[in-house]
């Protein structure tokens, strides 16, 4: 049963699947039924899109992850299943997503860099937008680890618990409390002075 209703995650009103009826939806998209992935677009593409946005380090890139995790679920609806639901897979489909985009931006940013070092002017640092704390706080978290980054987007951005955190992941929940306290003092760290 489809439900609005006030998702404490988002923070926002949203679309909620109760888990038979995403079961339903699951079936439906291995039939291929014409509407079905327009349905997941609609009530997961807003917190996948939320979520690619806050892991790309608010690049903008975050539309394109998005379409190619729906593109993976149109593809393959077979492999959504197991142990988790339609929502922890696109979530765990989203952050490899972003994983692959960004070695991806890496490698093709290296070869620009390459071949444009010489003829590049520097950049001025000291722009207003910088003095913006919120800026400045978006750039600390932008520039962590990407495994840092992911932990603290999940656990303190998108609210998700550790358990469900360590299922997307794939890892143990000891392990991702070890890597949130690392990121926690690196961040740290990196904001001392700042606030």
């Amino acid at each position: 049963m489809l439900r609005m209703l006030m998702d404490n995650r988002q923070g926002q009103c949203g679309a909620f699947l109760d888990e038979p009826s995403q079961q339903l939806l699951v079936e439906r998209l291995r039939r291929g039924e014409k509407g079905a992935l327009e349905l997941v677009a609609q009530i997961h593409g807003p917190r996948l899109l939320r979520l690619a946005h806050r892991l790309m380090g608010w690049n903008g890139d975050g539309e394109d992850v998005v379409q190619e995790v729906l593109a993976k679920l149109l593809a393959r609806p077979d492999r959504v299943g197991g142990d988790r639901g339609l929502e922890a897979w696109l979530v765990a489909v989203t952050i490899n997503q972003c994983r692959s985009h960004r070695r991806m931006a890496r490698t093709f940013r290296n070869f620009l860099h390459r071949r444009a070092r010489e003829t590049q002017p520097p950049v001025s640092e000291h722009g207003p937008e910088q003095r913006d704390v919120n800026y400045r706080v978006r750039q600390v978290v932008q520039n962590l680890r990407p495994v840092d980054r992911e932990v603290i987007v999940l656990h303190h951005l998108e609210q998700i618990p550790i358990a469900e955190i360590a299922k997307m992941l794939g890892i143990s929940a000891n392990a991702v409390e070890v890597r949130l306290h690392r990121a926690r003092q690196k961040l740290k760290q990196r904001l001392e002075g700042l606030i």
